[in-house]
């Protein structure tokens, strides 16, 4: 009768058989309920089952490793440079920098910038420098300076309903051109300024005044070029009449010294 550790060769499955005391086993790595030889760098293989292998101390992979459409699960949070993440720790930083400030610094956009409700702040001394409005409004914190120019559109196949400006003269006279300060130098430009008061030509001209999201009326001062060339030019039929005249009662004037 065979004792432990006998061996023998089966030719017709071609296998090595070993004795273990009860059962003849085949020498392969070949384990029951689907279970592999796994061995560490010490030497030493232990058996495990195909779906648990413990990945620990094992010498460096040689070839990549294809995990077809399974998954790397409990890993944990990474410390070095080129430790693996989880989905989870990815998710929480990027939702920390989406809900927190972020210095953009050296960064080079591939696409639109998206803000959002936010704006771009803070880049002067103190409280917001810059900030843009969903519909497309900017408010700059103070001075701005353009090399280049700036251009409205004016073509007049994109206009309607035009009308020339009429008694520009007597609307003129309600609004008082002033020399100003702004209450509020550090929000608002600072020195000496000249201007009008909204509410004068918003009396007249209403389409020239709006008032911000802080309730404060503003004045597009470009549209005061129109109004202003149109003065000009009621002015001078005024001065032609007047001229006209002059000329007639000269004429009358000296036809009465002739006789």
């Amino acid at each position: 009768s065979p004792v432990a550790g006998d061996m023998y060769y089966n030719t017709g499955d071609s296998h090595l058989y070993v004795y273990s005391g009860t059962v003849w086993l085949p020498m392969d790595n070949k384990l029951a309920n689907g279970e592999l030889y796994v061995g560490d760098v010490s030497g030493i293989a232990v058996s495990t089952s195909k779906n648990t292998i413990a990945l620990s101390g094992f010498a460096a992979a040689t070839a990549d490793i294809d995990l077809g459409s399974k998954k790397i699960v409990n890993l944990a949070d990474p410390t070095a440079n080129q430790d693996a993440a989880t989905k989870n720790y990815v998710d929480t930083k990027v939702s920390s920098i989406a809900s927190g400030a972020d210095n953009l610094g050296n960064h080079t956009a591939t696409q639109n910038i998206k803000l959002s409700v936010n704006s771009i702040n803070n880049d002067g001394q103190s409280g917001k420098g810059l900030s843009f409005a969903t519909r497309g409004d900017a408010s700059f914190g103070q001075d701005v300076t353009v090399n280049g120019n700036f251009y409205t559109p004016s073509d007049s196949r994109l206009k309607t309903h035009i009308e020339t400006l009429d008694n520009v003269l007597q609307k003129i006279e309600q609004i008082r051109g002033i020399r100003f300060e702004y209450k509020d130098q550090h929000k608002y430009a600072t020195g000496l300024k000249v201007g009008v008061i909204a509410q004068e030509l918003q009396s007249v001209y209403p389409e020239m005044v709006t008032q911000g999201k802080d309730g404060f009326l503003k004045v597009d001062y470009t549209q005061l070029t129109g109004i202003l060339i149109q003065a000009v030019k009621e002015q001078q039929k005024e001065i032609d009449a007047l001229r006209a005249q002059m000329n007639h009662q000269q004429q009358q004037i000296d036809s009465i010294l002739k006789k």
